[in-house]
């Protein structure tokens, strides 16, 4: 890097009318590019004196190496350097003359600072002593420093010969930024605009540094994922959100503008409000322009009312909201219609989770038997929550065209875990058949067998659990568990 070095010059002259030799005093306090004092520092300097210009012949020329003391002041005789010419020889009546000053801040011979200045009247007494009938008249002494005097506070204080003085304004110049020492080989520091930023080494041999946004990061050539804005306010729901039921297959699209083009890794979010949900953000890439981001939302919500979620993405942040709700019975859900809720009591029953029926929209079309008549099957119940081994059992046994058979080859509104009810399952849906809809006045096969012959099924005019011949043909309505 090039420094600046400032120089403040005073030339004086010591001339003596006897025998003492021809010279000039000559002094320079010299900075550096922060305004900082050049201190305790040999420099070079070369002087130059000009005839008849600025840019006149040199009659004159000698170099020094003096040092400057702790005050960045150096001193030094004009007439006293080293030099191949003769003082004494110039001829201060043929014309104008100039002192040209050339010097290296770094004590060599290169020099970079010039600075050329007219004499005045003071060093033509050299011409005095030897003008006219010899010598003539005594000048008056001259003025020169005698001491500096370091102020402690920035300015400095000149006393001269004569008794005066002079102090300088504050000379201290503005504190640079500094660096500490890095913790790593590698290690780089930048200017953020504000403070020095320290970036650490890349810890992927495929990865280049790059400047991303005017600051320099690590990447595989792409900068990240930036956008102009994030619209949490627009942000949608695909489906909703029910509380203290396992929330799957939700997501939220969160609209973006001003997208880079770059790519993201993933994140996850957790809610403050209705606490209990995650949304999630997967590995990506934005688009060139406006797109959507699109979160998972799993977990179970603490209750009804609003999640919130905070996000920082691609420099900007913004809080997007979802929805939680109260999970009805007669609300359609998961693949059919809420038909019970478990009770503290019920087999599956949680108190931090809600469980229980979903009972499908409608009858599957036609009547069944409960089929396998005659033969034993052995291993159903009528117990709560034990519907789907019963289907199994039954299914595994008689093979297809049975009610249990039937309901289990079902695909409803893209679930499959549809089962034949077992007794006690179909007797809790019975009080809610008016909030379910579509169940006829007729009685409804279970999966419960009873006996070779018979099977158990539910009089939905009266509640009442019946028992009926396995050929006898009966309305089905699937159910599956939540």
């Amino acid at each position: 890097m090039k420094k600046i070095f400032t120089v403040i010059s005073f030339l004086i002259f010591a001339i003596s009318w006897s025998q003492a030799p021809e010279k000039m005093s000559y002094q320079t306090v010299i900075r550096d590019n922060a305004n900082q004092l050049l201190v305790n520092q040999s420099v070079g300097v070369q002087i130059s004196i000009l005839q008849g210009s600025i840019s006149g012949v040199s009659v004159y020329s000698e170099t020094h190496n003096p040092t400057s003391n702790a005050n960045g002041l150096v001193t030094f005789e004009i007439g006293n350097g080293t030099t191949s010419d003769n003082f004494s020889s110039i001829d201060w009546s043929n014309g104008l003359y100039f002192i040209k000053t050339e010097i290296d801040p770094l004590g060599g011979n290169s020099y970079t600072i010039t600075g050329t200045n007219q004499f005045l009247s003071v060093p033509y007494a050299l011409y005095a002593k030897t003008s006219g009938n010899g010598q003539g008249p005594a000048g008056a002494d001259g003025v020169g420093i005698i001491s500096t005097v370091n102020n402690g506070n920035g300015t400095y204080t000149f006393n001269y010969s004569d008794g005066s003085s002079f102090t300088t304004t504050n000379l201290t110049g503005p504190s640079g930024n500094g660096f500490t020492n890095g913790t790593q080989p590698g290690e780089i520091k930048y200017w953020d605009g504000t403070n020095w930023i320290s970036l650490p080494p890349s810890t992927n041999n495929n990865y280049y540094l790059t400047f991303c946004s005017g600051q320099p990061m690590w990447t595989n050539s792409y900068c990240p994922a930036e956008v102009n804005a994030l619209n949490c306010g627009s942000a949608s729901t695909t489906s909703s959100v029910y509380a203290m039921v396992n929330t799957v297959g939700v997501s939220v699209l969160l609209p973006y503008t001003g997208g880079n083009g770059g790519p993201y890794s993933g994140q996850t979010i957790t809610s403050t409000g209705v606490t209990g949900l995650t949304a999630t953000l997967n590995n990506g890439t934005v688009t060139n322009g406006s797109g959507n981001l699109t979160l998972a939302i799993t977990g179970i919500p603490s209750g009804t009312g609003t999640a919130n979620f905070s996000i920082s993405f691609g420099g900007q942040t913004c809080t997007f909201s979802v929805s939680v709700q109260a999970l009805t019975i007669g609300t359609s859900y998961g693949g059919g219609i809420v038909a019970y809720i478990l009770q503290s009591g019920d087999p599956g029953y949680s108190a931090s989770e809600m469980h229980g029926l979903i009972a499908a929209n409608s009858d599957l079309v036609g009547t069944y038997g409960w089929g396998c008549n005659g033969v034993t099957v052995g291993g159903t119940s009528p117990g709560f929550g034990t519907g789907m081994a019963n289907t199994i059992q039954i299914t595994s046994v008689c093979g297809a065209g049975t009610a249990a058979q039937s309901c289990d080859a079902q695909t409803i509104n893209g679930y499959t875990d549809w089962y034949l009810p077992s007794t006690n399952e179909l007797l809790a849906i019975y009080p809610n058949a008016g909030l379910i809809g579509g169940f006829s006045a007729t009685r409804y096969w279970t999966s419960t067998e009873l006996g070779g012959n018979a099977a158990r099924a539910i009089d939905f005019t009266t509640g009442a659990g019946m028992i009926t011949s396995r050929i006898s043909l009966y309305p089905v309505r699937a159910v599956r568990s939540f």
